[in-house]
């Protein structure tokens, strides 16, 4: 009976050492794969932001796989001192993770937004500009005194993106202007329709991905905080977590003020030290 005890015991040591190469191997190809995703860095860049974080995530199951591979390694071999520092190691750099994960809510809502602010900022200014270009082009096309001044004007707007040809135009001056008015208006409210208005689908997909890392984040950040303990701390830090907005909740106010009351009533029932006599008390409510 003893022996196969003893067997079992090495069997399952062998089984946690196996383990524990596991979660060492899921680590560094985590790390590998993150590296690889995050070269070269730009940490002010918002497009490298969303990148970065959409990398992480993408493979964090990995590490969170490895966290759960190394407890239960540390579970199966109580006795290897190497193996049960390494857990605890694991468990401190946990609580890193769990607060990396709860800070990419904020850092992705806050890049998606720039990322739509840019956007429309840079519409904004290309409609400055194209309305100023047609401003130009109009006073041009209305100040002009010869059919040959206004297309030696028009030439030498060429470089503003917008070309108007006289060849196919009124043979009056008058009739010219007109037609190429006409013509400026339809090229305007083309321009405008272009760049007013940005990407639909870039901002809709923007937004899928912002929801995306939102609960990714939140999900990730509470699976590694049932992996996660504090230096000096016997429980995870999730049970840390329940265990303090437990002690908050209504129910547990109302639970400690009729401790109180209780205690309260119990007090009145202690012999008065004065007269040495037991006071009465009339029944609790």
């Amino acid at each position: 009976m003893d022996d196969s005890s003893e067997f079992k015991g090495y069997e399952a040591s062998i089984l946690a050492d196996r383990l524990s190469l596991f979660s060492l191997g899921l680590l560094i190809l985590y790390i590998a794969a993150a590296v690889a995703g995050l070269l070269p860095p730009a940490f002010l860049n918002t497009a490298w932001q969303l990148k970065a974080i959409r990398t992480i995530l993408d493979s964090a199951f990995l590490p969170l796989l490895a966290l759960g591979l190394l407890h239960l390694a540390a579970y199966l071999d109580p006795q290897n001192l190497v193996l049960q520092n390494r857990r605890k190691l694991a468990a401190r750099l946990a609580i890193l993770a769990v607060l990396g994960f709860l800070l990419f809510i904020p850092l992705q809502v806050t890049a998606a937004w720039r990322t739509v602010a840019a956007a429309n900022a840079n519409a904004s200014r290309q409609l400055a500009r194209a309305n100023e270009t047609f401003n130009i082009l109009r006073d041009i096309i209305v100040q002009a005194p010869t059919l040959e001044d206004l297309q030696q004007r028009l030439d030498n707007q060429q470089n503003r993106g917008v070309r108007l040809n006289l060849e196919e135009k009124g043979v009056s001056l008058e009739q010219t202007k007109q037609e190429l008015l006409e013509q400026l208006v339809v090229v305007r409210d083309a321009v405008i329709a272009r760049v007013s208005k940005p990407d639909r689908q870039e901002t809709e997909a923007l937004a899928r991905e912002t929801v995306r890392v939102v609960i990714s984040s939140l999900a990730l950040a509470l699976a590694f905080s049932a992996g996660a303990q504090r230096k000096g701390s016997t429980v995870p830090l999730l049970v840390e977590w329940h265990t303090m907005l437990s002690l908050r909740s209504p129910r547990a106010a109302l639970a400690e003020a009729a401790d109180a009351s209780e205690l309260a009533y119990l007090s009145r029932l202690a012999p008065n030290d004065e007269d040495g006599s037991a006071a009465s008390a009339p029944p609790p409510p």
